[in-house]
């Protein structure tokens, strides 16, 4: 479990799958793993999406970002979607747009194996 001062209540890491979770951060943002607790404590929120269901973190200099859920199978529930560093052109060869371009692909909730 993760703690954010700015995101109430505690923020889990649940496996997930490819779109969003551990697994996801596994797969495409293995960088953040050695020292997530300290990224996310240099971030602060920058956008609180709660129509969607989502609070997007920032790091001062915009290059380390984190989106936590706040649903979880439509219950309430705090969990980090994703975790990232950005770094020059995105792999599909594009540019990093808006948070919210990432929040579109990513399903909400995605079960965990064994769900």
């Amino acid at each position: 479990m993760l703690q954010h001062p700015d995101v109430p209540g505690p923020i889990d890491v649940i496996w997930g799958n490819r779109k969003g979770g551990l697994l996801h951060i596994i797969t495409k943002h293995p960088e953040v793993l050695s020292d997530l607790p300290e990224r996310l404590e240099r971030m602060k929120i920058e956008r609180d999406l709660g129509e969607l269901g989502k609070i997007v973190l920032a790091s001062p200099d915009g290059n380390e970002r984190a989106v936590i859920s706040t649903d979880y199978k439509k219950q309430p529930k705090n969990w980090l979607l994703t975790a990232y560093t950005r770094k020059g052109p995105r792999r599909d060869g594009g540019t990093f747009g808006s948070p919210t371009d990432l929040l579109g692909s990513a399903p909400q909730s995605p079960t965990p194996p064994g769900d």
